[in-house]
């Protein structure tokens, strides 16, 4: 059994589609794979960043 889009009856889904959708799809799994980088590496730099000017001020305190 299928299923027609409504916007776009060209467009054909399945019912165990409509019924049960997958949880990650390939779109969803490459932006997070890519993404990632892009959150963690700048939050990584800013944190060491931040530690070494404490350091560096502790350092010139002395």
């Amino acid at each position: 059994m299928v299923t027609f889009d409504p916007l776009d009856p060209s467009r054909v889904l399945t019912s165990r589609w409509v019924a049960d959708p997958p949880l990650v799809t390939a779109p969803m799994l490459v932006v997070a794979v890519c993404g990632f980088p892009f959150v963690v590496l700048p939050w990584f730099v800013m944190v060491r960043r931040r530690r070494l000017l404490r350091a560096r001020a502790r350092i010139m305190a002395e």
